[in-house]
């Protein structure tokens, strides 16, 4: 069982130039959910400054039942 995983929404831009979120991985874990197999993860922590991505990565995670918390990456990591 992995404690945490840490997920920001907006990593760029793949080498294709379409953007490059964590949404991929989101989807995995709620299809693994779905499939009444969740990945063994005590926490998901959301730490973009993205508002819009934010509520879209916990949202999926709500619906399939993962314990989350959102943290405005902007806060997080300043002093």
């Amino acid at each position: 069982v992995y404690q945490e995983i840490w997920f920001d929404h907006d990593l760029g831009m793949n080498a294709d130039g379409k953007d490059d979120t964590t949404m991929i991985v989101v989807d995995f874990l709620s299809e693994r959910a779905f499939n009444d197999d969740p990945y063994p993860v005590e926490q998901v922590i959301v730490h973009t400054a993205n508002p819009v991505g934010a509520a879209n990565i916990t949202r999926a995670l709500n619906n399939y039942g993962y314990r989350n918390i959102r943290v405005d990456a902007a806060e997080f990591f300043t002093a």
